[in-house]
């Protein structure tokens, strides 16, 4: 029994000092950095980390690295990164509800004048939001393997 416990402590001590030191396989690395890239565009900034860490755990990437990495829609890149998903939205629905009503929303984003772009407008944005989360995903994970192939860091 003393022996079983020697043996998880030094497992959780080795998978505590992976996370730390961020030993970790490139593929791991690239998972990491795509999942919270994936999150960070898709959820809302108040969803972001309660949704990056369980699914980290369940898809055995570093929690930390997702987390941080949720980080690429802050108020800089939110309205590039909506605006972008509207678009797309709207060239694969072929759905247009005006612009008027958008200008609206983007001059004084009120919870009124953001509930009258209504179901229409939600039949845009969750669709170019996906195509454009899961656009920068994969892309965050091949430009994370091309930086580890360029350090040298092919573990």
């Amino acid at each position: 029994m003393n022996k079983f416990i020697i043996e998880i402590g030094a497992r959780l001590k080795e998978k505590i000092t992976d996370v730390i030191k961020l030993r970790l396989s490139p593929v791991v690395m690239a998972a990491s950095v795509s999942l919270g890239v994936f999150v960070g565009a898709m959820f809302p900034i108040g969803l972001q980390t309660i949704t990056v860490v369980p699914l980290a755990i369940l898809f055995r990437c570093n929690p930390i690295v997702s987390a941080m990495t949720t980080l690429i829609s802050n108020p800089l890149t939110l309205l590039p990164l909506y605006l972008g998903a509207w678009e797309t939205g709207t060239i694969l629905t072929g759905r247009n509800i005006g612009s008027g009503i958008l200008n609206k929303v983007i001059q004084a984003p009120t919870w009124s004048n953001i509930s009258a772009i209504g179901y229409d407008g939600l039949m845009i944005f969750i669709p170019g939001l996906l195509i454009v989360s899961v656009t920068l995903a994969t892309l965050a994970f091949i430009i994370t393997l091309l930086i580890y192939r360029i350090s040298g860091k092919n573990d």
